[in-house]
């Protein structure tokens, strides 16, 4: 798994596909290698595909919870998995049971947050994206979508500061021009 993540970070798409799959041959319960493998696929704008993985994960995830139904890792990667195919009710029971077994897990909390930012219900994600950061400091994500989330409350100071938290952790991140220019015209 990790030789995958770094071939993905370092842009080598193709060669952690390959890594993803060896992980996946090799641990055939466990989920996190075709959430991996979706989110590659979805990056590179192959649906289908990443819709294949994702159910493959759900798949997986379901039956670790029905195996180990007081595992919050287990709840977390069905949440992952039926977030990745859209489902995002189920997503939500899902990480909020994560988050009933293990408070303290920021992950569920950060994806809770994606999917009522999704649904721009702002009060919700800042308290999920809060959530996330009261036990993990140093998720780059949930300070950018926590800074976006106090834009839509019209919260300036509080958007700006945490989207140049966010730069200055993660200035080479995709969403990192996106901050910068939301920086640069309310400056």
């Amino acid at each position: 798994m990790l030789e995958g993540r770094i071939l993905e970070q370092e842009g080598k798409a193709g060669e952690a596909l390959e890594a993803y799959q060896a992980a996946s041959d090799l641990e055939p319960k466990n989920p996190e290698p075709h959430l991996y493998l979706g989110g590659v696929h979805e990056a590179a704008k192959r649906p289908e595909q990443a819709r294949t993985h994702y159910q493959a994960a759900f798949n997986r995830a379901t039956n670790w919870t029905r195996r180990e139904p007081e595992t919050a890792d287990a709840y977390y990667a069905l949440g992952q998995a039926t977030q990745g195919l859209g489902h995002l009710d189920e997503a939500t029971s899902a990480y909020n049971r994560a988050l009933e077994l293990e408070p303290e897990a920021p992950l569920p909390a950060l994806y809770l947050g994606t999917i009522y930012y999704r649904q721009e219900n702002w009060p919700q994600a800042r308290k999920m994206f809060d959530q996330a950061l009261l036990h993990n400091k140093n998720i780059a994500m949930a300070y950018f979508f926590r800074g976006i989330t106090y834009g839509k409350l019209k919260k300036k100071a509080a958007m700006m500061a945490d989207l140049d938290h966010f730069v200055a952790m993660a200035p080479n991140a995709p969403e990192a021009e996106t901050a910068r220019a939301i920086l640069s015209a309310v400056r």
